[in-house]
């Protein structure tokens, strides 16, 4: 009962620490203690896509695309594992969002490049992950926007 206690503790701070961090981050500004609450949520379990996705938020906000870009990824690798506290919908609804969030940042990192072969490279994989979310829902309307 003591590990199921602790657990349950565990989940309760994880999801605290996200929904502060998320709500920290609906500001127009980067805030530094919302990337620190969604950072230490996404250390406390990293197999929340959900995290990710708004830590990678904040990194944007922040302009460290690179950080955020692998958020992103992250949370695309995390959703392919079924977590048992996680139905198929919301793991499906959180690969769509990390692959677009994915594909918005490949592209602001691609508009940095000077090198047009790299440039073109990174729009690739833009494109590619624009479509990777249109595959999971091909009647998802924000994911068509992303392509």
């Amino acid at each position: 009962a003591t590990f199921f206690l602790l657990m349950l503790q565990l989940t309760l701070l994880h999801i605290a620490l996200h929904i502060k961090g998320k709500t920290l981050d609906n500001h127009q500004e980067y805030s530094s203690v919302a990337e620190e609450s969604l950072l230490k949520a996404v250390k406390l379990n990293p197999a929340m896509p959900g995290a990710w996705i708004s830590l990678g938020h904040s990194y944007w906000k922040k302009k460290d695309l690179q950080s955020a870009k692998n958020c992103y990824e992250t949370s695309a690798k995390v959703v392919c594992y079924k977590h048992v506290f996680i139905s198929y919908f919301c793991i499906l609804e959180k690969s769509k969002a990390a692959l677009r969030e994915l594909s918005r940042i490949q592209r602001l990192i691609a508009a940095e490049q000077n090198n047009m072969h790299e440039k073109s490279n990174i729009l690739k994989d833009s494109i590619n992950s624009a479509s990777d979310a249109i595959k999971l829902d091909i009647t998802d309307g924000e994911s068509w926007c992303m392509l």
